[in-house]
């Protein structure tokens, strides 16, 4: 079992459920390796790793050229199942912005919550507009539901949580979370947010599938933003963590775009969003009238303080003062509504 001193802080939030083969890479020769040298590994040990990294590359790429599309997909599919039914589960117990929860840990993932967490710099900031005690909020892509626990103390027993995630297992686990910690106002739902509810393929790998069904094949529900408002009652806050799928959940949103709640949207890399059709990450911006909300963005650097606790440096500020280079990478975004008025889709 991996301990979680092996991963970085870096991109806690960002790190992919069963990261693809570039992210795979990266994550691992980057992070882990920064964490060996910073932590109790010796650069020997540091070196080692890298090479074995780099060989597993190498034979990942002959694998991907020589193995049928079919064969790749059974050997990421029974890796991945395989780590998750070898997993030793446990119950941890941390500070999340100041209040104690436990959480059930239960796969690699999972590992970037056994820490103490600070007050996010999103919900620090969104806490000065709409997020606040008696608040219906929409967090869509859950995973263990941790960010849905924070926010469900910070609307507190008034308010509602709707939590939607779309991978069984994790699902499973944001539910399990909840009810050991009593959060009655959190309510966790299975299924994807989607331009259009029905039904969608989802990816082992956490993620809306493309088409290719590199991750398998998980028919789950899938639920527009405007459909969950109409059930559940138009939110004062929208979460949006949906792994390049940003624009296709705003696309089912033209509705509640138009009652102007606050939204924070964690916006993936270029090549993430293409892979849905998102030409760029302006068509995301396009989708909120700059007459009603004041927008926002931040790189996001949430950090490891010590063992046992992260720091997050993150720091917004208006969208026309960032530096544009923040914007062609993963970086986060805040639409804060200025007033309830007509809104329009791009």
């Amino acid at each position: 079992m991996q301990t979680s001193t092996e991963y970085s802080a870096a991109r806690v939030r960002g790190l992919e459920r069963a990261p693809s083969a570039h992210d795979n890479l990266q994550y691992n020769a980057n992070e882990r390796l920064f964490f060996a040298r910073k932590s109790t590994a010796t650069v020997d040990h540091a070196n080692k790793l890298l090479s074995q990294l780099l060989t597993g590359r190498r034979l990942k790429r002959l694998a991907e050229r020589l193995l049928p599309a079919a064969w790749l997909r059974a050997l990421r599919v029974w890796k991945f199942r395989s780590e998750r039914r070898h997993y030793e589960e446990r119950l941890v117990e941390h500070s999340y912005a100041g209040d104690r929860f436990k959480v059930v840990i239960a796969s690699s993932y999972g590992e970037k919550y056994d820490y103490d967490w600070p007050e996010l710099a999103e919900v620090a900031m969104l806490r000065q507009g709409r997020l606040r005690p008696g608040a219906l909020v929409f967090d869509l892509g859950a995973s263990y539901g941790v960010i849905a626990m924070m926010l469900a103390s910070v609307v507190g027993s008034t308010g509602r949580v709707i939590a939607l995630e779309a991978h069984p297992s994790d699902f499973e686990l944001a539910r399990r979370n909840a009810d050991l910690n009593g959060l009655s106002q959190l309510q966790c739902l299975h299924g994807a947010v989607a331009r259009r509810s029905g039904e969608i393929v989802f990816g082992l790998n956490g993620q809306i599938d493309d088409g290719q069904r590199k991750w398998g094949e998980l028919h789950v529900p899938a639920w527009s933003i405007d459909d969950l408002a109409a059930k559940y009652g138009v939110p004062d806050v929208v979460f949006i963590d949906v792994e390049g799928f940003e624009h296709e959940a705003l696309m089912g949103a033209s509705e509640t775009l138009r009652a102007g709640p606050d939204w924070f949207i964690e916006v993936h890399r270029p090549e993430e969003l293409a892979r849905y059709g998102t030409a760029s990450y302006r068509q995301i911006l396009e989708c909120f009238d700059r007459r009603h909300y004041d927008l926002f963005a931040a790189s996001d650097r949430l950090m490891l303080l010590d063992q046992q606790a992260l720091q997050s440096l993150t720091s917004f500020a208006p969208l026309d003062e960032v530096d544009p280079e923040i914007l062609t990478r993963r970086f986060f975004l805040i639409a804060r509504a200025l007033e309830i008025g007509e809104l329009t889709i791009a």
